[in-house]
């Protein structure tokens, strides 16, 4: 477990331009963990004890398409992924969907396909 101070850290190393190697000689970390964090994995030290919501309507819109057209997929290494399934005859839903997932899961890659 990492104080919030040491993600700090190493994000702001990151984005100094040190590569992981460099950063886990400075900061002591492991450089999996360093490459984790820049990719967007949240450390547990620094996991809220309840969800926090960033934007709790986007969340309601999500919920309503999830329920309606969409799947959560299980993948390796205890990885889940959201799926809606959206017609793209109607472009102005699929880019609400995308904005709300955005709002709402802003460390995570999202993909209209």
């Amino acid at each position: 477990m990492h104080s919030r101070a040491t993600v700090a850290e190493v994000l702001r190393l990151r984005s100094a331009g040190l590569n992981n190697c460099q950063i886990s000689r400075r900061v002591g970390v492991p450089r999996s963990t360093i490459r984790g964090w820049s990719h967007g994995k949240q450390p547990r030290s620094c996991a809220h004890p309840s969800p926090v919501i960033p934007d709790p309507s986007a969340y309601v819109y999500l919920l309503g398409l999830y329920l309606g057209d969409g799947c959560i997929s299980a993948h390796p290494r205890g990885v889940y992924r959201l799926r809606i399934t959206l017609d793209l005859r109607y472009p102005g839903i699929v880019e609400e969907c995308e904005a709300a997932l955005r709002a709402v899961l802003p460390l995570n890659h999202v993909v209209a396909i």
